[in-house]
């Protein structure tokens, strides 16, 4: 149930929101959240 959000935290000020979970998947299950998650190492290359 996702009606009270679901969110994922990385290292921009925008979180990711979880549009979809528990979907099955032959080698597991999969989550679809609506942004690319950025580590702190890739922030640092793009601003350098």
């Amino acid at each position: 149930n996702l009606t009270g959000g679901v969110f994922i935290q990385d290292k921009t000020d925008v979180d990711a929101a979880v549009s979809a979970a528990d979907i099955a998947a032959s080698n597991g299950v999969v989550h679809v959240i609506d942004k690319v998650l950025l580590p702190q190492e890739a922030i640092d290359a793009l601003l350098h």
